[in-house]
């Protein structure tokens, strides 16, 4: 059982049915929203007010995109192995959710 697997599992069928209409209405892959908004939530704390809100809906906007990117570049056989591990170092390495990514 793979880990998205796994954390639908745990899942009400209303939550699971939740995730599969935003990500089909965003056209986002279930397994990146579901890292995403994990990784988001483990790197802030509930927020508890609108700056907080706001650094959330950024770090997962943030999130999201680049577990696409991790995700086209992993898919993607014509992209050289160095240069895929440069640019996942690059990614890894610059904090791009301080930009508003509208």
């Amino acid at each position: 059982m793979n880990k998205d697997s796994v954390i639908k599992a745990r899942c009400s069928s209303e939550i699971k049915q939740q995730v599969q209409n935003y990500t089909q209405s965003h056209n986002i892959n279930e397994s990146e929203f579901l890292l995403s908004s994990v990784q988001t939530v483990l790197q802030c704390n509930v927020p508890n007010n609108y700056n907080e809100k706001l650094q959330f809906i950024y770090q997962y906007q943030y999130n999201l995109l680049r577990n696409k990117l991790f995700n086209l570049i992993n898919l993607n056989s014509t992209i050289p192995s160095y240069t895929k591990e440069l640019i996942r170092k690059e990614l890894s390495n610059n904090d791009f959710s301080q930009f508003n990514l509208h």
